[in-house]
Order: C-alpha cells, then structure tokens, then sequence
C-alpha cells in the first residue's frame, strides 16, 4: 500500500474524523515509529510504519469492516465515550458495537433524535465539515408563537456570542395554546444552535428532537433503540453527498 496522509490514515482506521484527527495530531498525541507528530501533512505507509495513538498501536486498514449504526438517542443522555459525573453515554446503551465507534456530530444532554455512529471517518467528515452543508432537521417545541419578523431573523441567520450563524429554514408547524411546534433546518453542527437561536428570538425551546440528517431519516426507529444502517442504505447516503458536491463545486465556479 502507497503512503497515505496520516489524518486519513486515522479515519480510515475509525480513530476520529480528518478535523478531529488534525487536532490529535496537532496535540502531539500520535506517534510515528516511535516519535511523536504534531505537523500536520505527515504521510505515512501502513505496511511499514507504527502509529500509535495514546501509546495503542492503531492496525492496518486492510480487511477492516466498516460499522454504521442509527440510534434514536434519548434525552439527558451524553454523547461521549464515557462521562466523569457517571452519566448514562450513548455508548452504555451501544455495549455491542465495536470499540473503534465514534458518534458522527453531536447532540446535547437534553436532545434527542437521530444519532449516527461509525468507525468511517471519511463518511463522518463528509457528513460534519462545514464545506459540505449537510441539512439537519429539528423539531423544537417553543414558548409563545414567533410571527413573521420573527421567523425571517432566524432564518436569514444571525449573529450569537460574536459568531454568524449560517441562514436556515424555519417553518410553524403546531400551534399548542401558548406554545408552538417548529420544523427547523440546519446546514451546521455548532454546539446548541437551535436553543441558542430560538433563545436569542425571544422563544426558547422546552423540547428539541432530530429527525433527519441528511437524507437518513429517524422513522419510526423507538427512543432508545438502535439498527445497523444497510449496504443500500450507505449507497444511497454517498450518492446523496456525492450531490451536494457537486451543488458546491458548481456554485464555487
């Protein structure tokens, strides 16, 4: 096998996506044949070279199964390996899959919804890279009815904490007494963006669900439970990105 780029190498190998593995990279936590690498750009032959990743040899790449799975994660649970306050993770209710599994994107201890969780971190930097603007779409519960003025300032995007929020789709879906259902699309992963926009609009949300990423969809999959995706399912998903891309590249010339 010909030399390959070590952040792709990384994801090959399930450790985390290319921008996560940058950032492992740039810590200084992966070693080489026994030094460490903090440059990004370092290419490396996964016949001949040792790498290492928290002092754990990381294989070879050849034969290794790629793993999809979609969970219907349910609230108040946490979207990491393991948590230091002894939460329930994502992972406690996953104990099958295998241990090189990383969840594609976040969502916050109280949401739930679509989770995707792989060992294919080209797939997973494909679907989380801002570049590529894969739409989310939410559910969100909200206090009071925001009108028109409202609707168009979050979806023309904003700026939160100094940061400009890509423009998304809002739309009223129910209207419950002093409350109201919203369907919102996001083509970014920023940490509590809808709570933070619906927040800064004057509506906070109560409850939050994702139910679409991409072109997967949640269904009727229960809170809690979880499938390994299909091969067709995976085809159908590249073709979809595959689409988008070339959307971006048209647009770009």
């Amino acid at each position: 096998m010909s030399e390959v780029r070590l952040n792709k190498f990384l994801a090959q190998q399930g450790i985390a996506s290319r921008r996560k593995a940058d950032k492992l990279i740039a810590s200084g936590e992966i070693r080489v044949n026994g030094k460490v690498v903090d440059s990004l750009g370092v290419k490396v032959n996964p016949q001949k070279d040792y790498v290492k990743v928290g002092g754990k040899l990381i294989g070879k790449t050849k034969g290794n199964e790629k793993v999809y799975v979609l969970l219907h994660k349910p609230k108040n649970v946490m979207v990491t390996k393991k948590d230091p306050e002894g939460r329930t993770t994502v992972f406690d209710l996953l104990p099958e899959i295998p241990k090189n599994m990383f969840t594609v994107g976040r969502l916050d201890f109280e949401t739930e919804g679509l989770l995707l969780l792989t060992n294919d971190g080209d797939l997973a930097n494909e679907l989380t890279h801002p570049k590529f603007g894969v739409p989310r779409l939410y559910e969100a519960k909200v206090k009071g009815v925001p009108d028109e003025n409202t609707l168009t300032k979050l979806s023309k995007g904003m700026f939160i904490n100094g940061e400009r929020l890509r423009p998304s789709k809002v739309e009223v879906k129910r209207i419950l007494d002093k409350n109201s259902w919203l369907e919102i699309t996001v083509t970014e992963g920023k940490n509590r963006q809808i709570r933070d926009m619906c927040a800064y609009a004057g509506h906070p949300v109560s409850k939050l669900k994702r139910t679409a990423y991409g072109n997967i969809l949640l269904g009727k999959l229960p809170v809690g439970a979880s499938r390994r995706m299909a091969y067709e399912e995976i085809a159908e998903l590249r073709k979809y990105l595959r689409a988008i891309g070339r959307k971006r590249a048209s647009r770009l010339t």
